[in-house]
């Protein structure tokens, strides 16, 4: 799993990785075949690099000794974030289905992360400053859908949980209420 940003491709999982690249875990982007990827937002095919005019000289082939080489996106939010990738030290064909396997793992991660991300406590951006200046405030932010989107520290410790538990979570649950309480009706714009 390669994800990139705008100075590297960084190695956020391996496998059979030789040293020194196992610890350094990254790549300068001018060297990373997960850019490719990314940028094309379409999977990337080498069956032997060595023979392909835009690899033969590439420091992957070279330094790494990668000689085949399969990478399929990895989008999230609607983003290309890195790729998955397999590669091989000899060349080889890879079939329809073992390109098919690697998308659908591709998906896979790609879901985890966003689970992930979802999850996150997230900064109350503009109503933390509303926040500070009104004393012993408490914020929570919700969506149409009454789960919680960010959560004040302060009102989760609280609640006597962390903002990470509450994220995503819908209101019923967080207040206790139940789907016949008064209490619990159609959420108002304030």
């Amino acid at each position: 799993i390669a994800l990139v940003d705008d100075r590297r491709e960084f190695w956020k999982s391996t496998a059979g990785l030789p040293a020194p690249w196992a610890t350094r875990r990254e790549l300068p982007l001018a060297q990373s075949l997960a850019r490719a990827v990314t940028e094309a937002r379409a999977p990337l095919v080498v069956e032997d690099a060595r023979a392909d005019a835009r690899f033969a000289d590439h420091p992957i082939v070279r330094e790494l000794g990668v000689v085949a080489y399969a990478g399929v996106p990895l989008v999230v939010g609607g983003e290309a974030v890195g790729a998955l990738a397999v590669s091989a030290p000899a060349p080889r064909a890879f079939s329809g289905e073992e390109l098919q396997v690697l998308g659908d793992v591709a998906d896979a991660v790609a879901a985890k992360i966003e689970l992930r991300r979802a999850a996150q406590p997230r900064e109350l951006g503009p109503y933390a400053a509303l926040a500070s200046h009104i004393p012993g405030a408490v914020m929570a932010i919700y969506d149409a859908d009454l789960r919680c989107l960010a959560i004040d520290g302060s009102l989760a410790r609280d609640l006597e949980r962390t903002p990470a538990a509450l994220i995503a979570r819908p209101l019923r649950d967080i207040a206790g209420f139940s789907e016949g309480d008064a209490a619990f009706g159609p959420a108002e714009a304030i």
